[in-house]
């Protein structure tokens, strides 16, 4: 009964430390009314935006999701004037809520591109930045000084990208190499076949 007990608690206890927070939409069709949180539960380290367009209304709402899936699943570009089914991914209330502003506020579509916590671990690159204006791309940034690499994400206007994108570029021997992608899963699928190509 006490083993269980404890076996229990400690579970909750390493939930409890991880856990974040998501906004709450108390209408989902009005994008001002998500100033409500939800406390996420078990190993979802990340909120997830989905936006859904009839013609006629927006439905909002978020979900507290792995971070993992939700960026296979995420809408880089996305217009909601056009688009029937947006989904994008943020990590605190305060990002989430800029995504949100951006979307309706501005009017315009938002990219969003994947953002690297460690610059010298390709691995670290889960996280998720806002591109703002005419940035609809993201351009993958390694630099080689022989010893180790060094990894970034850029928000880039597609066509800027690639007109500057590196041509068969081979990160073990070049010092300086230039990737375009175009959505968050295709810019997991890239890097893990630079760095990882066996995989």
């Amino acid at each position: 009964m006490k083993t269980t007990s404890l076996i229990v608690f400690t579970v909750a206890v390493i939930y409890g430390v991880s856990a974040i927070e998501c906004p709450r939409c108390t209408n989902p069709n009005d994008w001002n009314s998500c100033s409500a949180t939800h406390v996420c539960n078990g190993p979802d380290d990340t909120c997830q935006l989905v936006i859904e367009n009839d013609g006629t209304k927006h439905k909002i709402n978020y979900h507290c999701i792995h971070r993992q899936n939700c960026q296979q699943h995420a809408t880089t570009y996305c217009d909601i004037t056009v688009h029937g089914h947006c989904s994008m991914c943020c990590d605190t209330i305060d990002s989430c809520k800029i995504l949100l502003d951006t979307v309706f506020e501005a009017g315009v579509s938002v990219t969003t591109c994947p953002k690297c916590t460690n610059v010298n671990d390709w691995m670290s690159c889960t996280n998720t930045q806002i591109c703002h204006g005419s940035e609809d791309g993201c351009q993958l940034v390694v630099d080689n000084d022989g010893i180790r690499h060094k990894v970034n994400y850029h928000c880039i206007h597609r066509q800027n990208c690639q007109q500057h994108e590196t041509q068969h570029c081979d990160i073990s021997v070049h010092g300086h190499c230039n990737f375009c992608c175009d959505t968050a899963d295709a810019c997991r699928v890239q890097i893990e076949g630079i760095f990882d190509p066996s995989a």
